[in-house]
């Protein structure tokens, strides 16, 4: 009898160890699993994630920058600026004074001269094919004269190539872009139509040297 006991007894330390070892090894499985679980799904993941874009184009800092409030209701589709076509300047009526541009003056070059003699400044960036850009055209038209002695009139055709780096400095994203430039330099933006009286009321503001 106590043979049996004893051997008894020097044979459950191995059960022991055998359910230890069976129970490590299961847990070691579940962990392989897993990995492996997550790995696929992290596979998945990059595979059907949407691709992202990049600017990678620095261009200069901006003059200034619109803060494309909008100003009244525009249609769904703004003309958008991308200079594949040409088309011949078509100037805006202006009083002749030292705010017009000078003979051979470019927009660009009319701007920085503006902005150096610390003169208000309403920029109009626009095209004669769009709309919006026309319409917009005739408002400039009918009520900026009435200012141009004290605000000065800075027309700009975003399809005259030669007014690329401009549209660059101002950050242009769509057109018709209204900028009003205060005398220290400041500036606000607007896109789309502007109504007839609210053109007059900034008009009159940067004339008097407040701010629009």
């Amino acid at each position: 009898m106590s043979k049996k006991k004893s051997a008894q007894h020097k044979k459950k330390p191995v059960k022991h160890s055998i359910k230890q070892r069976a129970s490590s090894l299961s847990a070691w499985q579940i962990a392989v699993v897993a990995g492996v679980v997550l790995l696929v799904a992290g596979v998945l993941w990059l595979k059907n994630r949407p691709a992202t874009t990049e600017n990678v184009a620095a261009g200069p800092p901006a003059l200034v920058t619109p803060t494309g409030e909008e100003v009244a209701e525009a249609p769904a589709a703004l003309d958008m600026l991308l200079p594949v076509e040409e088309t011949a300047a078509k100037p805006v009526t202006a009083v002749e004074t030292s705010l017009a541009p000078r003979a051979g003056e470019s927009p660009e070059a009319h701007l920085d001269r503006l902005l150096e003699e610390g003169q208000p400044v309403f920029a109009f960036f626009h095209s004669y094919t769009c709309y919006q850009c026309t319409e917009m055209d005739k408002l400039v038209q009918q009520i900026h004269p009435a200012f141009a002695e004290q605000v000065a009139l800075v027309d700009v055709d975003v399809y005259d190539t030669a007014n690329r780096s401009l549209l660059q400095r101002a950050g242009i994203q769509v057109i018709p872009t209204l900028i009003f430039i205060e005398r220290t330099g400041e500036g606000r933006g607007y896109t789309g139509m502007m109504p007839a009286e609210q053109l007059e009321e900034m008009l009159a503001a940067l004339a008097a040297g407040g701010t629009p």
